[in-house]
């Protein structure tokens, strides 16, 4: 009997090794995804901070022009939120706007990229 409850308790142990090394793993992976995004936000705040200075300068806009224009473009989707909501898809065969979830074309069959419909 002691045989058979040592084999139940080492086939628990065993399940919940396992359960803990895939958490880990994904533990690992989701850390070095942050750590890329933050690494491209980085980068990209760069960028966005050096076309600010080059742009603004030479045409003679100030920090306020931008503020302007970014609370502009953040209204698009009808929502003064900080984010941009994806538009429902649009279909590059057909020209034809399908809803955010088709992956095939409804109207032509073509399959669906993943291009964008932002109102103006």
């Amino acid at each position: 009997m002691n045989n058979l409850w040592d084999h139940l308790l080492n086939m628990r142990i065993s399940s919940a090794t396992a359960t803990a090394d895939q958490a880990q793993a994904k533990s690992y992976d989701l850390e070095r995804r942050v750590k890329q995004l933050e690494a491209e936000v980085d980068s990209l705040t760069l960028i966005l901070m050096g076309m600010w200075e080059l742009l603004g300068k030479s045409n003679g806009f100030y920090l306020k022009d931008l503020e302007a224009k970014m609370q502009e473009i953040d209204l698009r989707d009808g929502t003064l939120d900080g984010k941009l909501k994806s538009g429902p898809t649009t279909c590059g065969e057909c020209g034809r706007v399908l809803g955010d979830r088709r992956k095939i074309c409804i109207y032509c069959g073509a399959h669906v990229s993943k291009t964008r419909h932002l109102p103006k």
